[in-house]
């Protein structure tokens, strides 16, 4: 059965790259999208190859506690993610959000910055990837709804967590577009590292702009796209629209030279959250490079911005007992 799932979801996405590669290329005669269609190929081989990162993560850091975790979302997946737990009782919490392929590999040097940092880290499997449910991948859409079961998760059994959201590429559409659900009070800020706009933008750009493609041919991979997302609104999945409702800070990161969600969407995003904000543009960073661009610096704004809203718990300790004395 699991094996019939997995054959599932791979079909979906070679739907995309069959039209890439053949209809369009045969109705629009542009030779541009071909190399397009390379590049999908490449990235969904990616996706599919699969690689034992809880080996690799316990080769580099065999300290360091982890569980697994699960939940259920509101149309009956089962989803999971894993916590990497302090030794010490700690109520600083990091959601991580992984990107379009779920490169968890790469995320474990986010979960291990943040691990340092004094956070537990709950690293999440978003709904059509690795072990989780789900037979589509819904770019952030129906992610941000899981994101909000999550925090709850993690409020039922740590009541007075003070949580923060962070997710690089989709993953950082995901939490934007979280921001603008009602999320509990324990979730103080939010994070994005080049997320895109809309996946309606991330799509009609990457194929109009980037492939100088007619409207017509755009269209038609677009709604080939959705169809392999579930039917997804391309253009309903709005990271803009749903930050417009945020009401926790959000943080903006993205590459000056990201070619692949294009530097002006934070921009977009930026303008339109209303709540206390910040905008770190890394300089000749491409996409998901920022922190490889510059570690230092990125760590230091980062931190910079969280520590505004979390408050230290052994700072509150020491506090307590000046008051008592």
């Amino acid at each position: 059965m699991q094996e019939k799932k997995k054959k599932s979801k791979w079909n979906e996405k070679k739907v995309l790259v069959s039209v890439l590669s053949t209809r369009a290329i045969e109705r629009s005669g542009n030779r541009k999208l071909s190399s397009f269609s390379n590049s999908a190929s490449s990235m969904l081989k990616k996706v599919k190859k699969e690689c034992d990162w809880w080996i690799a993560w316990k080769e580099r850091n065999e300290h360091i506690p982890f569980c697994d975790e699960q939940i259920t979302s509101f149309d009956g997946l089962k989803l999971v993610g894993r916590s990497f737990l302090q030794p010490d009782t700690v109520k600083k919490w990091v959601i991580v959000v992984p990107g379009f392929t779920g490169n968890k590999l790469k995320m474990l040097d986010y979960v291990q910055i943040f691990y340092k940092q004094g956070f537990n880290v709950l690293l999440v499997c978003c709904r059509g990837r690795g072990k989780s449910e789900g037979d589509h991948v819904t770019m952030g859409w129906l992610d941000r709804l899981d994101i909000v079961l999550w925090v709850n998760k993690l409020v039922i059994t740590s009541p007075d967590s003070q949580i923060v959201l962070f997710g690089l590429s989709a993953g950082g559409a995901a939490v934007m577009m979280a921001a603008g659900e009602e999320l509990l009070p324990n979730v103080k800020c939010v994070i994005e590292d080049c997320g895109y706009s809309s996946v309606w933008d991330l799509f009609s750009r990457q194929l109009g702009d980037r492939f100088n493609l007619s409207i017509p041919v755009v269209r038609k991979a677009a709604d080939t796209f959705a169809r392999s997302c579930g039917g997804l609104d391309l253009k309903k999945a709005s990271a803009v629209e749903q930050l417009k409702k945020a009401k926790i800070p959000v943080m903006f990161i993205h590459g000056s030279e990201d070619n692949i969600v294009l530097t002006n969407m934070v921009h977009d995003c930026f303008n339109a959250a209303p709540t206390e904000k910040e905008l770190y543009i890394v300089e000749g960073a491409g996409h998901g490079q920022a922190l490889l661009a510059d570690p230092a610096e990125y760590i230091k704004r980062l931190f910079g911005f969280i520590n505004k809203y979390i408050e230290d718990q052994a700072e509150k300790n020491n506090n307590a007992i000046v008051a008592l004395e």
